[in-house]
């Protein structure tokens, strides 16, 4: 199988990560809020998920042919360390950033940054379950960029709806 759209993915998400953070600190002046604390969190997860998840059916499979069995695996550890991480997120930025968020970002964009967790999620857990087609590197690859496609949005968030200042 061919793996360079997995490593292209990985290469985007680490400039996804420079960029991001970069642009973060200038916007913010070097006082980062809290709802940019929250939302950089969301992109550097992301980011570092979509880079690793992107380099491990190489890794798994090593030398031999990657499989459908090497898809399900990752996506089964896909799905165990999103399951691990996502709270994590939450108990770092804690309650007001999340809050924040709902009031600086619109609805429409806040939904759609939302609706990508359990995307990603349900289409790992397809490949993971061999239901209702053979796990698949299409599936795996689609499921990275949904991530990748998180942490934009959480990157758009970041640079068209700043804070008030003052709170």
């Amino acid at each position: 199988m061919n793996t360079d759209s997995l490593q292209s993915i990985a290469e985007m998400a680490i400039t996804l990560l420079g960029v991001s953070g970069l642009v973060t600190v200038f916007l913010s002046r070097g006082d980062l809020h809290l709802i940019d604390k929250l939302r950089f969190i969301g992109i550097v997860s992301s980011g570092v998920i979509v880079a690793i998840f992107a380099f491990l059916p190489s890794w798994v499979a090593g030398s031999a042919p990657i499989t459908p069995e090497v898809w399900q695996a990752c996506s089964i550890g896909a799905i165990v360390f999103q399951l691990l991480t996502t709270p994590i997120v939450f108990v770092i930025a804690g309650r007001e950033a999340v809050t924040l968020v709902r009031e600086v970002v619109p609805l429409p964009l806040n939904v759609l940054i939302q609706l990508m967790i359990p995307a990603t999620l349900v289409l790992h857990l397809m490949n993971a379950v061999s239901w209702p087609i053979e796990p698949n590197q299409v599936t795996y690859e689609v499921c990275l960029f949904l991530a990748l496609l998180f942490g934009t949005l959480m990157f758009v968030s970041i640079v068209l709806f700043r804070p008030k200042t003052g709170t």
